[in-house]
């Protein structure tokens, strides 16, 4: 039972005499109070101590850690707002460039149908100077052959002979080396036709 309760060898005490039994009991409660104090004394500082040394590192832990969350969500807010402001930038370096590009495409746009405006002009006064020479040409065989007609109709054969003997003697002329000025008839006889 408790450590003093013994049994006398004299008087024997049952369980309710050792539990009524004053001094045995006091004794007993004080070595039992004295043992869970210094038990208290020697376990539970420490303990107390090693709980409080955690949740005091916890709190520092938890301190620091709001302080670099504040510091990264500062930094968050800074990024964003510089990557807000880059896009405005870009946004607007693109709005530029279209424009200088739509500008750039209208003034190209425009010289080319400048240029093609010009290269048709020309092709067209091409066309018209070739017709022209073809038409020139055509009208200068349909004039030769007209006059090759009407001289074959009109010219007898004995005109046909003189003419024929005076571009001959003109031809012997012109080789001996005499010059004649310009609209003087070569061997003319003075006589009209």
């Amino acid at each position: 039972m408790f450590f003093f309760a013994t049994e006398t060898a004299h008087h024997q005490m049952g369980l309710i005499d050792v539990i009524l039994d004053w001094k045995l009991n006091v004794i007993n409660w004080l070595l039992l109070v004295a043992f869970l104090v210094y038990g208290w004394n020697k376990l539970v500082p420490p303990k107390l101590a090693q709980r409080e040394q955690s949740i005091n590192e916890a709190l520092t832990v938890a301190e620091r850690s709001k302080q670099e969350a504040d510091a990264l969500l500062a930094e968050q807010k800074a990024k964003l707002a510089d990557a807000e402001k880059e896009r405005e930038k870009i946004v607007d370096e693109a709005k530029a460039v279209a424009k200088q590009l739509q500008a750039d495409i209208e003034s190209q746009t425009k010289r080319e149908v400048a240029d093609l405006e010009k290269k048709m002009e020309s092709a067209i006064a091409n066309e018209r100077q070739l017709i022209i020479t073809e038409v020139r040409t055509a009208a200068v065989k349909a004039a030769m052959e007209l006059s090759r007609h009407h001289l074959e109709k009109s010219v007898s054969e004995a005109d046909n002979k003189r003419l024929l003997t005076q571009f001959m003697q003109e031809l012997d002329s012109l080789d001996s080396g005499k010059s004649y000025p310009p609209g003087t008839a070569v061997g003319a006889t003075g006589r009209s036709e």
